[in-house]
């Protein structure tokens, strides 16, 4: 295969300027059988049209909401490509320097947020995704929203544009996690996970929360504990410790309304979980916490 050029980010990306940058091709500008490689990463959102998209050895036909993902060293190239509108994305991820966070829990991000193998199975023509209706026209804004942002070089657009760029790549992960059967159920606990945050103080039945992310109680509860390592009731005492910490810390409040505030069932009940939780009492800690914030 022969390649007709290679691309680096600099063509697109001034000095001092994020690694990131966006474009949008109107039907008729995209060449066909121009095959090429990348020194960065791509997100390619097909808008209108249909065209073959080729990588490497593989081969796949393409249309209007197919989302494509082209990492360094992939040779690519798209034929019969003349009705072709599309808008991308294109980014250096190791020189973005993103922390990890909890990427884990979205296999698709993973896969964006990461210099793959370009011959490894999931690398081939084929869309990553495939979007229609609403999640098209939100995904296709938020490409939009970011272009505008790398363009316009206010103060302040390189945080915003790297903000914008998080969004998207979120929402896409998010997307492909709600359409993939293996995933969907780990999906559907946020559902559930936004609840007990929101109510950590109240009482949250496993069964309640079992019926929010649409499982039976014994599948709900297995999920749950492959997520987060932990029950649901451990899980919902966790939230309450770490908002008793936050209120020892930034008040002045008694234990019997902190107690309260927080769903414990009174202030002994409380000590005995804080001190298994931190290894210290409650009145230790907060002493503790304030003689810090006054010696700095």
């Amino acid at each position: 295969m022969k390649i007709n050029y290679h691309s680096s980010l600099r063509s697109f990306v001034l000095p001092g300027r994020l690694p990131l940058w966006a474009n949008h091709m109107v039907a008729g500008r995209q060449p066909s059988m121009v095959f090429h490689d990348h020194e960065y990463s791509e997100l390619t959102l097909i808008l209108s049209g249909r065209a073959r998209h080729l990588v490497n050895a593989s081969v796949a036909t393409i249309e209007a909401g197919d989302l494509l993902l082209i990492h360094p060293g992939q040779v690519h190239a798209y034929d019969q490509a003349e009705q072709l509108e599309l808008s991308n994305v294109i980014y250096d991820f190791p020189r973005l320097s993103l922390p990890p966070l909890d990427t884990y829990a979205l296999p698709l991000l993973q896969r964006i947020l990461t210099d793959t193998d370009p011959t490894h199975p999931e690398n081939e023509a084929a869309p990553i995704l495939r979007l229609a209706g609403e999640q098209l026209i939100t995904v296709n804004d938020l490409f939009s929203r970011l272009r505008e942002e790398l363009e316009t070089f206010q103060p302040g657009s390189l945080f915003c544009s790297l903000a914008r760029f998080m969004e998207l790549v979120v929402k896409i992960a998010r997307l492909s996690d709600s359409q993939n059967p293996v995933h969907r159920k780990l999906f559907q606990l946020g559902d559930a996970l936004s609840h007990l945050h929101k109510q950590f103080a109240a009482s949250c039945p496993v069964d309640d929360l079992a019926r929010k992310a649409c499982m039976s109680r014994r599948n709900f509860f297995r999920q749950f504990r492959n997520l987060t390592g932990c029950s649901p009731t451990e899980y919902q005492i966790r939230l309450r410790l770490q908002h008793v910490a936050d209120l020892l810390i930034n008040s002045n409040e008694s234990l019997n309304y902190i107690a309260a505030q927080c769903g414990f069932y009174d202030s002994n009940d409380l000590c005995q979980k804080f001190r298994r939780h931190f290894g210290k009492t409650p009145r230790q800690f907060r002493l503790q916490e304030k003689n810090t914030h006054t010696a700095k």
